[in-house]
């Protein structure tokens, strides 16, 4: 999944990205013992058509 941040503010990066697009980056993970805890407690409870979900990365 790209990752293009559209603000920054102390040193943290910050983009939102489409619920679907998170969903069918997930369904093209082949392995998904690699993902964390966290994504896929976010891919389990999402729909499609939900709002946009806001990335900060530290």
């Amino acid at each position: 999944m790209t990752f293009w941040p559209i603000f920054s503010t102390n040193q943290k990066l910050l983009t939102y990205l489409q619920a679907y697009e998170i969903l069918e980056y997930a369904e093209s993970i082949e392995d998904t013992s690699k993902l964390s805890i966290e994504y896929l407690n976010l891919i389990n409870n999402i729909k499609e058509e939900d709002n946009p979900v806001v990335v900060i990365l530290e």
